[in-house]
């Protein structure tokens, strides 16, 4: 099974980085506007918004 925080980051059009870590491995997203993102970071973030479009209450 792929991990869904780097599927998404190429999906975006990211172009994603692993890097080793004391702690372990972590993969960051480098964007097309530059900015190089956590990849769980930029998952959960885009996951929350869709969340929140999802409960709010029409207009």
């Amino acid at each position: 099974m792929a991990n869904p925080a780097a599927v998404y980051c190429v999906h975006i059009g990211g172009r994603l980085e692993i890097r080793d870590t004391p702690q372990g491995q972590a993969g960051y997203c480098h964007l097309s506007d530059g900015r190089v993102i956590d990849e769980w970071r930029l998952f959960r973030g885009h996951r929350q918004l869709e969340m929140r479009k999802r409960t709010m209450p029409a207009p």
